[in-house]
């Protein structure tokens, strides 16, 4: 038996007999492996049997046993399972989503958008690469990835998006290695656009987490003026100041302490706010298994503290912009309409399945008083 095998027994044993989240093993599991097809086989042999254990755990419950027979067969059609007659009920089984969470995606979407978004979910998303602009535009980009044999097609949702075809090994692509790009998903780099960041600008991106948003931003004011990057969580941005230098991105100022941020100082606020990261379902399928109601409804009170606090930052003509990866109203639409008086809206947005085919994620603009 080849080490490789040993090592897909090892992390499936983890799954199935550990109960262990199938990103953890997967992590783990591909440290060391050198070529891409072993990484491959790795990633879809432990992904594929964590979706199917909690897919029969919540087929289960249902007692409906040709559902239950229908995730080993491929023979069973969809007249023959008896579907629950709720619409909802019904969407919750045959997408394998728990069904409050279900109904939630249906209040925010629709039917027909909640049954969209959910099919997009259970398949996985593209590699979406975000050219670095302090490094090179689109072209030169997609030129120096075809040097390692990288095949990349432009993503027409931003001016430097790049999506993958096929799989590859972006890591230890010489073009990684340069700052000439990053990972980030097309609707996450929408955010930055919608932004209107421009050189000279001062910018504070108060959820900057590893950062991918403020690098972005970086690049949007070609590396002149002011980015002032925060977390309220400090280990992520240990992440991003190792970043910023393989970036070429030197105006960024990471401030541990908000209290230390000046109010009306800046001409953009991003609030890129933690949320339930409903969106990135198909980044994460078993999310939809450990998340709970009770997780979404805390972390609304954070994103509602989140956008007042960047209403004190903005100055007066200045834009704030809100974020987050959840496709649910209650951390959105909710959210926006309850934003402070000071702030007159001017868009709002909601990206992915059904509207395009990015992850799931909304952003909303304002024009400070």
């Amino acid at each position: 038996m080849s080490s490789t095998e040993d090592i897909i027994l090892a992390a499936l044993r983890a799954v199935l007999v550990d109960g262990r989240r199938a990103t953890d093993v997967v992590a783990k599991a591909l440290r060391g492996i050198a070529t891409h097809d072993e990484r491959r086989a790795i990633k879809d042999a432990v992904f594929g049997v964590a979706v199917l254990r909690m897919r029969l755990a919540y087929i289960a419950q249902t007692d409906d046993v040709a559902a239950l027979l229908r995730c080993w067969r491929d023979d069973i059609a969809d007249d023959d399972v008896r579907w629950p007659d709720d619409d909802v009920e019904a969407l919750a089984l045959r997408r394998s989503c728990p069904l409050w969470l279900t109904q939630r995606i249906v209040d925010a979407r629709g039917l027909d958008g909640a049954d969209a978004f959910l099919a997009a979910a259970n398949v996985p998303g593209p590699a979406t690469l975000r050219a670095n602009t302090l490094r090179g535009d689109r072209a030169s980009l997609r030129a120096a990835l075809g040097l390692d044999g990288i095949v990349t097609v432009d993503n027409d949702a931003t001016p430097w998006a790049v999506d993958v075809v096929g799989h590859a090994n972006l890591f230890g692509a010489a073009a990684f290695r340069a700052g000439a790009f990053e990972v980030q998903d097309a609707s996450s780099q929408r955010v930055i656009v919608a932004s209107e960041a421009r050189a000279g600008d001062v910018v504070v991106d108060l959820c900057a987490g590893r950062g991918g948003k403020t690098l972005g931003l970086a690049a949007s004011m070609e590396n002149r003026g002011r980015l002032i990057a925060h977390d309220v969580d400090g280990s992520p941005l240990r992440d991003l100041r190792g970043r910023l230098g393989r970036a070429g991105a030197d105006i960024v100022e990471v401030v541990d302490d908000v209290t230390a941020i000046a109010t009306g100082i800046a001409d953009v606020v991003v609030v890129d706010a933690p949320c339930s990261s409903t969106g990135v379902l198909r980044r994460s399928p078993d999310l939809r298994f450990t998340l709970r109601a009770a997780d979404v409804d805390a972390v609304v009170e954070v994103q509602r503290t989140l956008l007042a606090r960047a209403a004190t930052l903005v100055r007066p003509g200045g834009r704030v912009v809100y974020a987050t990866c959840s496709v649910l109203r209650a951390e959105n639409d909710v959210v926006v309409d309850g934003a402070p008086d000071v702030l007159i809206e001017k868009e709002r947005r909601h990206l992915g399945a059904p509207f395009d085919a990015g992850d799931g994620f909304f952003y909303a603009v304002w024009k400070r008083q």
